[in-house]
């Protein structure tokens, strides 16, 4: 990722010391993939902590259910709980643990992926969220959109923006390649032979690896 004169991956994002951390990218340039792994990395870092991944599009109906001019402290920890929670796990004390670490600990990531994805009929109550998200003492936020909402996030964020930089054909190889044996456990020299196999039946030049 880069933002001005700065480069930074996934791994060490948090390094830079910053609360609010924005990425701004094109469609297919790996920001929910990106969001995955900087949620993975976090937890990893410190398994104590709360990591809150929100797809926005996955919570429309919750965003429909709420009053932004309601909308305060209390209405926040029941959106993140039902957020981060499968509904076996939303308990009280869940809940209790989760509100004690927004006002007292700070010791909560929360990443939210798809800004621009919301409704515009919810947009206002999804920025609601976030403005009293940024009251509590919570850690670290992460904000995900394209373009098209940047100069908006910049302005509600008081942040500019990170971008993704575009992987290279190793990287990518790479990727799929450890992505195969996860899903699969298939062997790499198999992936390969895989990936050569495709190449040849495309006939692409464009497609060569």
């Amino acid at each position: 990722m880069k933002k001005r004169n700065c480069e930074v991956n996934e791994e060490s994002i948090w390094d830079l010391g910053e609360r609010t951390v924005l990425v701004v990218a094109e469609p297919g340039m790996g920001k929910s993939s990106t969001t995955t792994q900087v949620a993975w990395y976090t937890k990893l870092a410190d398994p104590t902590s709360w990591v809150v991944h929100i797809t926005w599009n996955d919570h429309s109906r919750k965003l429909q259910e709420i009053n932004a001019a309601t909308f305060n402290f209390d209405s926040l920890v029941a959106f993140l709980c039902s957020a981060a929670l499968p509904k076996t796990k939303y308990t009280t004390i869940n809940s209790s643990l989760l509100k004690q670490a927004l006002q007292n600990s700070g010791n909560v990531t929360v990443l939210m992926d798809g800004f621009d994805e919301i409704s515009s009929t919810h947009e206002d109550k999804a920025a609601v969220i976030i403005s009293e998200l940024m009251k509590t003492t919570v850690r670290r936020v992460w904000v995900t959109s394209r373009p098209v909402q940047k100069e908006t996030l910049e302005r509600k964020l008081s942040v500019n923006a990170f971008s993704i930089k575009r992987p290279s054909r190793a990287s990518q190889k790479q990727m799929l390649c450890s992505l195969w044996k996860y899903k699969a456990d298939e062997k790499e020299y198999e992936f390969y032979n895989f990936l050569q196999r495709v190449n040849r039946s495309l006939h692409d030049a464009n497609f060569t690896l």
